[in-house]
Parts: structure tokens; sequence; C-alpha cells
């Protein structure tokens, strides 16, 4: 038990959580099969690109990503969805010049994605 405590302890007091895309990429490995299947989604768009929660949600929707869950619309499951991947920060808010919230893709975070399709690949 004290070996435990001490290498978890070890763990904590560790670099690495020093460093932000180790902690993102840790985050991102550790999603639910729905919603990294989601925010993989979302590596289609070029860097910077920007959305609306609602216009993200259809695109998911479309793909045959989100599935029904009892009575509740696809559309609410599908904010649920982005919530989620917004509290464990893969996206920035802001607002545009029409002062609409917007968001995008965090750019540390954006390959992500990529390289995980590209371990399935080989």
């Amino acid at each position: 038990m004290l070996r435990d405590e001490e290498e978890r302890h070890s763990i904590l007091e560790s670099e690495l959580w020093d460093m932000p895309q180790t902690v993102l990429m840790l985050s991102y490995v550790h999603l639910p099969a729905h919603l990294r299947r989601c925010f993989a989604y979302c590596s289609i768009f070029p860097q910077n690109h920007e959305f609306e929660v609602e216009e993200l949600v259809l695109l998911w929707m479309a793909e045959g990503f989100i599935q029904p869950a009892g009575a509740r619309r696809l559309e609410d499951l599908g904010a649920d969805y982005f919530h989620d991947l917004y509290s464990t920060s893969f996206f920035q808010q802001y607002k545009n010049t029409s002062n609409k919230t917007i968001y995008k893709m965090y750019d540390l975070i954006h390959d992500y994605p990529c390289a995980d399709l590209q371990l399935y690949r080989h």
C-alpha cells in the first residue's frame, strides 16, 4: 500500500502535468467512445474554423453519431455531447462581430484525432 501511495505521489508531482499538451492528450484518450467519435469529426475542419453549437450538432446527427436515448431529442443529446467536450477544454468560446457565441477547436489539440486515426490504419 505504501508503495502505491509513493507512486501516486510521484506521478502527481511529476513535471508531466506542467505540459498542457500532455494533459489535453490524456483527456482525449480517456473520452467515452461516443464523444471521441464526435470530437474526431471536428478535425476535418481547418484550424481556426469557427462554428455554432447547433451547426455542429446537425452535422453530427447527419453522420449518425448521436443515438436516440429515450424521449430526448437528438438536438438536445448533441448539445449535451458538445458541452461535455467543451467542459474538457477542447473548444474555445468567444463572441464574433455579430455578438453571436461561436466556438473553435484549440490549436493544441486539433491534430490529436488525426494522429489517433493514423494509428488505426496500421
